[in-house]
Formats: structure tokens, C-alpha cells, sequence
């Protein structure tokens, strides 16, 4: 499986519709203004054209509020809370869902000090009940201070279901060139099956 590491648009924000919007409230306004100089200064012409420009924006509005409410609901269908293990002060959130055919797992974690040159934290998501996980990347340092992680695969390309690996782990890693994880966990949490 394809993972990606150390990804930096963590909070880019989407795109947003709202330039679309504005530009074509701007567009109408300037129609109804030229009929209106070149009605002759009809003002029931020109405040009937007023009205529905009013709104046509304001159904454009709404529409795109919408659509941004059903993107936010398809892509972050569970979340869990990360606990520390065994008194390592950390904490954190992870977050997983689909949209579209895109399996996305996000973790934003408050986690000790550590000397990265010779440490480093990685992500882990485990199947319960059966010995099977898989990485899904080294942690980044945020500019909040916080570490995150996201973790990005197409649905039809990963092999297993990917719902199916339920807890999440985050070690901290020696570099040592190692790929089997750590037993030095240092939060944890599962998600609802």
C-alpha cells in the first residue's frame, strides 16, 4: 500500500466556492444596474430586478453551504480519542473516513519532547484480535507545536478493509533503519466498529 509521509497541507483549507459565488453576485449587479441606466430610470424595473437578484444569491448561498456540509460529513466518518500508555503525557485525535474513493486517516497529537535526530514518531493501524498492521507514516512537527499525521490510499487499491484496522498506535521510533514498530507505544485508541 502507498502511504504518504510527513504530508505539509495537513490545514490547507479546501478550496473554496465562495469566490464563484461572489463573482456571480457581482456580475448580476452589474446587469441590473446597466437596465436600469438604460431603462430610462424606471424604478419598478429596476427594483423587481433588485429583488430576484437578491435572490438568486441568495439560493446560490445556501446551495454551496450545503454541498461543503455533505463533503465534510462524507470525509470524516468516526473519530476516536488517543490516550497515553503507561504515563507518557500524550494525547491526541484521529480521524478516518472515505470520500469519493479516497480512504483518508488524520491524527493531530500533543506528544513529549523528543530528540528527532535520534527519535521519531510513526503511526500505526492495527487490526485487532489478529496480528496484522501496517505504518502509516512518520509524524511531522505542526507549527502549533502539536504532530501530525496524514495518511491517504485509494479504496480500490488498498488490498484489505481498511475499516477493519481499528486501532490506532503511535510509537516513538529510534532512527535505526528498523521498519518493525517499536514496543515503546506511546498513546493509543480504537475506533467503533
Amino acid at each position: 500500500m502507498k502511504y504518504i509521509k510527513n504530508r505539509s497541507n495537513f490545514s490547507k483549507p479546501k478550496p473554496s466556492k465562495k469566490p464563484r459565488v461572489v463573482l456571480f453576485v457581482g456580475i448580476i449587479l452589474v446587469v441590473v444596474v446597466f437596465v436600469f441606466i438604460f431603462s430610462g430610470g424606471d424604478d419598478e424595473v429596476a427594483q423587481d430586478l433588485v429583488v430576484q437578484d437578491e435572490n438568486v444569491a441568495e439560493e446560490v448561498e445556501d446551495e454551496v453551504a450545503r454541498e461543503v456540509e455533505i463533503v465534510d460529513a462524507a470525509l470524516w466518518t468516526q473519530e476516536v480519542v488517543l490516550v497515553d500508555v503507561e504515563g507518557a503525557s500524550g494525547s491526541g485525535i484521529a480521524r478516518r473516513g472515505v470520500s469519493g474513493d479516497l480512504f483518508t486517516h488524520v491524527v493531530v497529537a500533543t506528544l513529549p519532547a523528543i530528540e528527532t535526530e535520534f527519535y521519531f514518531y510513526e503511526g500505526w493501524l492495527v487490526k485487532p484480535g489478529v496480528v496484522e498492521f501496517f505504518s502509516t507514516g512518520e509524524m511531522f512537527a505542526r507549527e502549533d507545536g502539536k504532530w501530525g499525521l496524514v495518511w491517504e490510499v485509494n479504496v480500490d487499491s488498498a488490498s484489505d478493509d481498511l475499516f477493519d484496522y481499528s486501532k490506532v498506535v503511535i510509537t516513538r521510533e529510534p532512527r535505526d533503519d528498523d521498519e518493525a514498530p517499536s514496543p515503546d507505544h506511546v498513546i493509543e485508541g480504537q475506533f467503533s466498529e
